[in-house]
């Protein structure tokens, strides 16, 4: 799910064509910002540049990042976090602050991990005093801009399980950033065991939105998917 939002557009979805992603162009300041009617046609491109080369699984993934990097060349950049099916399993890759979580009835698991200078402080298991006295919160380490494969040269797709009952969420920074943790996590894990997983993905987001605690910016720069296994796969 994604919002046409007013004034400026950022945020992409795509579930199909072999592919599941979250987007949302640019970063702080309004020089920064990149639209979605320029992000999604570049996303698009390049996943179709990928798969008509008849690469699958995770090559086809790190290829899509490869090349929607080297798409951004200039621009503003880009947050994405993207999963594709191959032979029953999923890969996963993230770059800048879209998250994925593995939904369970217990909670959401994240399973991507943030570009930014906060998750490499946190990389140090720093106390609780020291996270929030840490001045760096919000400070961006890779996006998709031209720059992000030199930024990260050994990135691999992760594989992800889904066992049954369970779901994968892609989710642009606001979603989960805006939006209470507990509540969003119910909300997941109710949607992904509903018979009608599109209506339920529907009534997730605007469950989200309705209790965002950054509406403006949520209209402009949500997305999310939600993926679960097929019956009896």
């Amino acid at each position: 799910m994604a919002r046409d939002g007013d004034p400026y557009p950022q945020a992409v979805v795509r579930a199909g064509a072999g592919v599941f992603l979250a987007a949302t162009g640019g970063g702080g300041g309004a020089a920064q910002l990149f639209p979605a009617r320029l992000l999604g046609p570049l996303l698009d491109e390049a996943w179709l540049a990928v798969t008509s080369s008849g690469a699958r699984g995770a090559t086809a993934l790190a290829a899509f990042f490869g090349r929607a990097d080297a798409a951004m060349e200039g621009e503003a950049g880009a947050h994405l976090v993207a999963a594709t099916a191959d032979a029953g399993a999923l890969w996963l890759g993230n770059v800048g602050l879209g998250r994925a979580f593995r939904v369970t009835g217990a909670g959401l698991e994240q399973l991507s991990r943030d570009d930014s200078y906060l998750q490499d402080f946190l990389d140090g298991h720093p106390s609780p005093e020291e996270v929030a006295a840490f001045p760096y919160h919000g400070i961006v380490t890779a996006m998709l801009n031209g720059r992000w494969r030199q930024a990260r040269p050994h990135w691999r797709p992760t594989r992800v399980e889904l066992r049954p009952g369970e779901g994968l969420l892609l989710a642009t920074e606001v979603v989960y950033a805006s939006t209470e943790p507990d509540a969003l996590a119910r909300w997941a894990a109710e949607a992904v065991t509903a018979v009608a997983l599109e209506a339920a993905a529907e009534a997730l987001f605007t469950r989200a939105r309705a209790h965002s605690s950054a509406p403006v910016v949520f209209e402009r720069t949500a997305a999310m998917v939600l993926v679960r296994r097929a019956p009896g796969a």
